[in-house]
């Protein structure tokens, strides 16, 4: 019989055999931003407010892709009491302001396409910071 606590005479040191066919990197430095609460909230509510510039060209796009067909293609007659002459401009100025809407919300868009990333956010935290990011403060030995 075997004696289970027994081990078998063979064995493979497998850790050596990994270290031995395996190139190992380091990476582990780090960089370090120390700022105020203050000064990251309002970076934080910059880059919100970019962000937000980049959905609001839905609405008037979804505006116009329903309005605009219903002005090209529609035969407008009198419904509640009103003309179809002013059914048809009524449809024809809500097409021309979500189309100028659109308009403007594509131009914001694309001012703020450089300010979205979190590269840029980084940077404008590193920016707030007045010594800069090359500028490394020494560590008193105390801490």
């Amino acid at each position: 019989m075997k004696d289970p606590e027994r081990r078998p005479d063979t064995s493979i040191e497998l850790a050596d055999h990994v270290l031995s066919h395996s190139h190992i990197s380091v990476n582990v430095g780090q960089e370090f931003i120390a700022t105020t609460v203050d000064k990251l909230e309002l970076c934080l509510i910059r880059h919100q407010h970019a962000l937000q510039l980049r959905d609001r060209w839905v609405a008037p796009a979804g505006i116009l892709a329903t309005v605009l067909p219903a002005v090209l293609g529609a035969d407008f007659t009198t419904l509640l009491g009103i003309e179809g002459a002013m059914w048809q401009a009524l449809y024809t100025v809500a097409a021309v302001a979500s189309a100028i809407w659109l308009l403007a919300a594509l131009v914001d868009l694309a001012k703020s396409r450089k300010r979205r990333g979190v590269a840029f956010v980084i940077s404008e935290i590193r920016r707030s910071n007045p010594a800069g990011p090359s500028a490394p403060r020494p560590v008193s030995p105390d801490l």
